[in-house]
């Protein structure tokens, strides 16, 4: 049987679903009530579960509008600290069209964050907080001017 490319597939409902209830089944175990994680991969939850929860409960996106405010140092974390791969993935972010690119992208770069984590990767002491990360570079390939930007319909 061929295995299936999720990075390339188009994602349904009950995907996007089981890849939420992975996320909050980590963040339960691996995030505290309040503050940064101990591991770096909690704090991989934890950016990603900020990304995740503020695109569903606001709309908010990385890189757009209020989504700079609420979402940027999470992005940016996941950014800098994470595989090539997922960063990869992360950069798409910046380049969608509309909310269901969006969420697809979203839930693909967290898929593949979540395999990441339970094969035991990024398993090592945390002392930086996602929430207040600032990133001393920018991609090359996000450096437009921001007010190139369009308004998703």
């Amino acid at each position: 049987m061929e295995e299936k490319n999720i990075r390339t597939e188009v994602l349904n409902q009950n995907q996007v679903d089981a890849i939420d209830e992975k996320l909050n089944s980590l963040h339960q175990q691996l995030v505290p009530i309040s503050g940064m994680c101990n591991t770096l991969k909690g704090e991989f939850v934890r950016a990603a579960m900020r990304m995740v929860y503020r695109y569903w409960n606001d709309g908010d996106v990385c890189n757009r509008g209020y989504g700079i405010q609420t979402v940027w140092s999470s992005w940016n974390f996941i950014m800098d600290k994470a595989s090539k791969e997922v960063t990869d993935l992360a950069v798409e972010l910046d380049f969608c069209k509309n909310d269901e690119e969006y969420n697809q992208k979203l839930h693909v770069m967290v898929s593949l964050l979540i395999d990441q984590i339970n094969d035991g990767n990024y398993d090592v002491p945390n002392d930086i907080d996602s929430r207040v990360y600032k990133s001393n570079e920018r991609p090359e390939e996000l450096e437009d001017d921001e007010e190139d930007y369009e308004e998703w319909d």
